[in-house]
């Protein structure tokens, strides 16, 4: 009888498991995939889109900082049909205080430094045509060599989520979109956790 026991509580317990395990890989699946994946991220934290008039965005509730700190990853996707976007104008605190943690240090390495403006200076948290102008640490701009075609979209890095996107002063505020959050660790384990004593209890009550 014991046997039995152990075996029912041990099916539960691997059940709860692999179906636990199987919503995190859902929940991981980006809204966003304009951009790769990067440190802890599968896809875009930010996703800027423009209309060829107008301006919005959105945050992919399931992606992080791809550092696990801050740094936030951004794409940018051109909707227009007939308009080039050159650059967006980007505001919020500490967005260019770049600490040396960008994408480079995940394995994206700088891009071709030929196709950008002489004298400029790396951060690492450039995309693979994106380049930064700043005021100070808190607004800046994300230029785009040779410009972001219609149907277009490319990504780049900030230190910090911006707060706001105000390019050509056509300002947008950013928008939380629909993403999952992924349960932390020590949820999954109390919860396992509670199913198999909930399982150990029943069976102990049937016999």
């Amino acid at each position: 009888m014991k046997i039995r026991r152990f075996i029912k509580i041990f099916l539960m317990t691997a059940a709860t498991a692999v179906g636990l395990s199987a919503i995190q890989t859902a929940q991981a699946v980006p809204l966003y995939p304009q951009c790769p994946a990067i440190g802890n991220n599968t896809g875009c934290a930010i996703l800027i889109q423009w209309d060829g008039s107008n301006f919005t965005a959105a945050v992919d509730g399931s992606q992080g900082p791809y550092d696990g700190v801050e740094d936030t990853l951004v794409g940018i996707q051109n909707n227009s049909t007939d308009k080039t976007l050159s650059f967006v104008n980007l505001t919020g605190s500490n967005l260019f205080g770049f600490d040396g943690d960008g994408i480079d240090t995940y394995g994206f390495p700088v891009p071709d430094t030929s196709i950008f403006p002489t004298g400029y200076v790396f951060s690492g948290y450039e995309g693979p045509i994106t380049y930064f102008t700043s005021t100070d640490s808190n607004n800046g701009s994300a230029h785009f060599i040779a410009g972001l075609a219609p149907g277009a979209n490319t990504y780049f890095a900030l230190e910090e989520p911006p707060s706001v996107i105000c390019p050509n002063n056509d300002c947008g505020g950013i928008v939380t979109g629909g993403g999952n959050s992924i349960p932390e660790p020590g949820t999954v384990l109390l919860l396992g956790a509670g199913l198999v004593g909930l399982g150990f209890a029943r069976s102990r009550k049937a016999s």
